[in-house]
């Protein structure tokens, strides 16, 4: 595709939806995150001013990164958010998501944290989910707002994410933390 696509989705319009389709569960997540649904406006970044499909790509990997958040299984927390960048690094090698892999793996080589291999293990998964998932760039997802999740999940071939967090709390809470 070429030129930038439609507007962003619209939280109003998305209210009309049960909470329990993509539609609502969108329109929460964005609730929850404090989000309109792009991370950055298209125009606020000059993506018009790119060669197609550049402006196209960027454009709507800025729209889609809520709705990929939502159907592939990723919670607000930050591992998962780079998780997600390695997500769509893994889906079309978008060059902002490897910008923040990138200065992810470089922070935490330089101040090696308590959990590095956790972060590391985040942004693994997150790529290969993004290998192993067919192509979500060119979804018409305003068409599937009004399915149960796990009938767009279905439909699409996309499996929830298994975030290495998710796990680690749960062994955790389970008395077997990282000494166990």
């Amino acid at each position: 595709s070429s030129g930038l696509p439609t507007a962003p989705f619209d939280p109003e319009r998305l209210a009309a939806y049960p909470p329990s389709t993509l539609g609502g569960m969108l329109r929460l997540e964005m609730a929850a995150r404090g989000r309109t649904g792009e991370i950055a406006g298209a125009d606020e970044l000059g993506l018009a001013d790119l060669p197609a499909p550049l402006d196209y790509t960027n454009a709507r990997a800025l729209q889609c990164h809520l709705i990929w958040a939502v159907v592939g299984g990723y919670s607000a927390g930050q591992l998962d958010d780079i998780a997600l960048a390695a997500f769509q690094m893994g889906q079309f090698r978008h060059p902002f998501s490897a910008l923040v892999v990138g200065l992810t793996v470089m922070t935490i080589a330089i101040d090696r944290p308590q959990g590095l291999e956790l972060v590391l293990d985040s942004i693994f998964k997150g790529w290969l989910h993004g290998r192993e998932t067919p192509l979500l760039l060119g979804v018409d997802w305003e068409a599937l707002m009004g399915l149960q999740l796990e009938a767009v999940r279905d439909r699409l071939h996309v499996r929830p994410f298994e975030s290495p967090m998710a796990a680690a709390l749960r062994k955790w809470s389970e008395g077997r933390g990282p000494a166990n």
